[in-house]
């Protein structure tokens, strides 16, 4: 007990200090339609900010595209990796296949992990077809991605609790 009595607790700032930045994101992403949503940077310095990102969808009211739980669906790896790529023109693609994503919310550079990383990340991801940047909040920046699927499967096997890509088709040829 002696250990969780002077156990220190992260006070996350969604709630306090961000909480008018995430009502202000609401009015942006609602009034164009909603839609699953993803955060960048998904972590920093070390430290998940999901949990950040999850208090945050309580004011946006938007489904988020990766949430920190103690369970790992399936998927989750595949999401993660096609993160990892962005701003990559294919990754977007990959993941509005994977989740419908239609809004990129950019923290602010102090939640980057290096100096300039936020505003070399802006700069690729402006270069992508179907990109928009709707507006920006007190340091956020909120990009609209207006792309429709063109894998519909993989959201589908997704959905049904199966991997992200769609299993390969064995030709006929191999199978002799």
């Amino acid at each position: 007990g002696r250990v969780l009595w002077q156990q220190t607790l992260d006070t996350p700032a969604a709630p306090a200090s961000d909480a008018e930045t995430y009502r202000a994101l609401a009015r942006v992403v609602q009034r164009d339609g909603g839609g699953p949503l993803l955060e960048m940077p998904v972590a920093s310095l070390g430290r998940s900010l999901q949990p950040e990102s999850m208090l945050g969808e309580m004011a946006h009211g938007q489904p988020l595209i990766v949430g920190h739980t103690g369970y790992l669906p399936p998927h989750r790896a595949a999401v993660d990796a096609t993160i990892a790529r962005l701003p990559a023109d294919g990754a977007v693609q990959d993941l509005v296949d994977m989740t419908m994503l239609r809004w990129i919310v950019v923290r602010p550079a102090s939640d980057w992990d290096w100096p300039g990383a936020r505003a070399r990340f802006l700069d690729g991801i402006d270069r992508v077809p179907g990109v928009h940047r709707v507006a920006d909040v007190n340091g956020w920046s909120v990009l609209e991605i207006d792309r429709a699927p063109v894998h519909g499967e993989r959201f589908a096997a997704i959905a049904r609790g199966g991997p992200a890509r769609a299993p390969i088709a064995v030709s006929a040829a191999t199978q002799q």
